[in-house]
């Protein structure tokens, strides 16, 4: 459980030996977890905190080892006032100023979001030095720039896990574009790993095939768009396996290559060396087969997928994504969804199944973030759904129908102009979703559609609804069965 530590505890518990071989001690201090020289560099700190000045103001109400949910982003010891943030960083040995500044560069830009005073400092055990992160430079000052960090603090009741929201880090370089640009982000740990062994794997064979899969909402977009940047100088073409977007429109006008799947034509560019198909699953097999025998031995190809967005029925993602990974020099697996809160992930999982209800236990909080509204028919849903966009912000994204056959689906896009389709690889922080009448879940609690639909309406909800950030809110149309359900996701929780 977190909670906050005092280091005049933590102080005499270690150096008591009260910690030794008592993992009950360990985890009411919030030392679980922590080594030796961990321990050690916690009470220098200390002393060196009190011998300056007796406040024991200055030693309560951190939080140690706290990491921000979903991307496990950790701080050594960060105590959070109304007003400021002191995190300090514990080091045993010297170690360069270069890694000191990036790790506190990155920590300023984590604790920016709270929008409260910042200070960064790190903290060397070994001659006792003290850096401190000021304005993008890294300056050495002495511990009394710790101590008078400290005293400024007046400690905030908020719980940390409420004040961090995981989505503020994880930028869509499609719809944050400018952010994107400017590099003001930062990859998770596991995508840091990822792009290493990518450009190891290059560095050993400049002509690799590399395969990412990952599903909605692992951050597989903004790792391949940041490769792209990476790479720029070799030669870089993105091909964007669904339509045009203002964030792709953004990026060419920035001297970006990319192209739509639909206007790309399968030539070997003399100047391209690298070649990124984002979500490739959605390519015809012939045509993928055919440049690739063109382009392997020439060009490095690198491929992102999930198999699970697939929308049109004539699709093959499964042959495609199985072809890919045939052929992969490397291939990986983002796992874990880190682009939006945990009740949204829930939310999705157990609508599609309801059986999901009773045994997934993966998130246990409230779901604040996730509205549900009845409409009786399409008319009370216009008129609602246009205030919701025009006055409250949410994206209205409908399913995508038939462009050569009108759908029933075809009655509650109303003035929305972007379907599932269009939002691939984009993500909002408010979205908003209609389920009609048509939608009902089977016996064995899975979601199906009953009306003819040229594409999936299930998957193309799905998409749709994955593409959340923070808030959704679903408009159940004339339906009071899949509403009656939906209630009891939320509140049998």
């Amino acid at each position: 459980m977190l909670k906050k530590v005092n280091l005049l505890n933590i102080a005499n518990i270690i150096n008591l030996e009260l910690v030794n071989d008592n993992p009950e001690v360990k985890k009411y201090t919030g030392l679980e977890g922590t080594k030796d020289n961990e321990q050690k560099d916690l009470c220098l700190l200390y002393d060196m905190i009190l011998s300056l000045e007796k406040d024991y103001h200055c030693v309560e109400n951190f939080y140690l080892n706290y990491k921000i949910p979903q991307i496990n982003k950790e701080f050594d010891l960060l105590r959070i006032g109304k007003t400021s943030i002191v995190n300090i960083e514990l080091k045993s040995k010297n170690i360069d100023e270069e890694r000191i500044l990036k790790q506190l560069q990155r920590n300023y830009y984590y604790l920016s979001f709270l929008d409260r005073k910042i200070y960064c400092f790190t903290f060397i055990a070994e001659d006792k030095s003290v850096y401190q992160y000021d304005n993008n430079e890294l300056l050495k000052v002495d511990i009394a720039e710790i101590v008078k960090a400290l005293k400024e603090v007046q400690d905030d009741i908020a719980y940390p896990n409420d004040l961090f929201v995981p989505s503020n880090y994880l930028i869509s370089p499609l719809n944050n574009t400018k952010s994107f640009l400017e590099n003001k982000y930062f990859l998770t740990s596991h995508q840091e790993k990822i792009e290493k062994e990518i450009l190891k794997q290059l560095e050993c064979n400049p002509y690799s095939i590399c395969s990412i899969a990952g599903s909605a909402g692992t951050g597989k977009t903004l790792l391949i768009y940041h490769l792209a940047k990476t790479l720029k100088e070799k030669g870089v073409m993105i091909v964007h396996c669904a339509s045009s977007n203002g964030g792709i429109e953004t990026l060419k006008e920035n001297g970006w290559k990319i192209s739509t799947i639909k206007d790309f034509n399968y030539d070997i560019k003399p100047e391209i060396d690298i070649i990124i198909f984002d979500e490739v699953h959605r390519v015809r097999l012939s045509e993928l087969k055919e440049f690739v025998e063109k382009a392997k031995n020439q060009k490095c190809i690198i491929f992102s997928h999930d198999v699970k967005q697939k929308l049109n029925p004539h699709n093959k993602a499964e042959e495609v994504v199985e072809y890919v990974e045939s052929i992969a020099d490397y291939k990986t697996k983002l796992g874990k969804k880190i682009r939006y809160n945990q009740e949204i992930v829930s939310f999705i999982t157990k609508l599609f199944n309801l059986q999901k209800i009773k045994t997934d236990n993966s998130y246990q909080g409230d779901y604040h973030n996730i509205s549900l509204r009845y409409m009786a028919d399409t008319n009370q849903a216009k008129e609602y759904i246009k205030h919701l966009v025009e006055k409250k912000g949410y994206e209205h994204i409908y399913l995508t129908t038939s462009m050569y056959y009108k759908e029933k689906l075809d009655d509650v896009r109303f003035d929305s102009n972007i379907s599932s389709h269009k939002s691939i690889g984009q993500e909002f922080d408010k979205v908003l979703v209609t389920i009609t009448e048509d939608f009902y879940h089977t016996e064995d609690g899975r979601l199906g559609y009953r009306s003819r639909s040229y594409y999936s309406a299930t998957q193309t909800l799905f998409q749709a609804i994955t593409r959340t950030r923070k808030e959704l809110m679903v408009v159940i149309i004339n339906n009071p069965e899949v509403y009656k359900n939906c209630v009891q996701i939320l509140y049998e929780n």
